[in-house]
């Protein structure tokens, strides 16, 4: 299985069980998946973090949770995203966060939980090649601008 496509699902991932079904779901594809459409599912921190936890995905190069309005609105939810970045880092290069609710208080708590794993990422950089994240949309999230 190399895509998964879910867009548009609005409930899906508003739930923990989503999550956790998603993740199990995932679980099965590890070396193969290669992009992951979750826009418009209701994607929650909590559920993000279910999903986060079935990879590494080591083929993945383009994840998209555009359009799920509460994922970054919360210091949660920015270290929910940090946890998907570290867990998918090695191929991914494009992730789609437009329309996020992001705030300020998100962009935060992620770049703080990276700083606490920027050891372990350095280490896994250097056991084996590591594409970089070539680019992070982040347009329509009004909130990043207010403060």
């Amino acid at each position: 299985l190399e895509t998964v496509y879910l867009r548009g699902n609005q409930e899906l991932l508003r739930t923990d069980e989503g999550g956790a079904a998603l993740a199990q779901l995932l679980g099965s594809c590890q070396e193969s998946l290669r992009i992951i459409n979750l826009r418009t599912t209701g994607t929650t921190p909590e559920a993000l973090r279910a999903v986060a936890a079935a990879g590494p995905f080591r083929a993945l190069e383009k994840v998209d949770l555009g359009s799920n309005k509460e994922l970054l609105r919360t210091a949660e939810g920015g270290a929910a995203l940090a946890q998907l970045l570290v867990s998918w880092t090695e191929n991914l290069h494009l992730i789609h966060l437009e329309d996020t609710g992001a705030t300020p208080e998100a962009l935060r708590a992620m770049a703080e939980f990276l700083r606490t794993v920027e050891g372990a990422l350095r280490a896994m950089a250097a056991a084996w090649p590591v594409r970089a994240l070539e680019s992070i949309h982040l347009s329509h999230n009004q909130e990043l601008l207010r403060t």
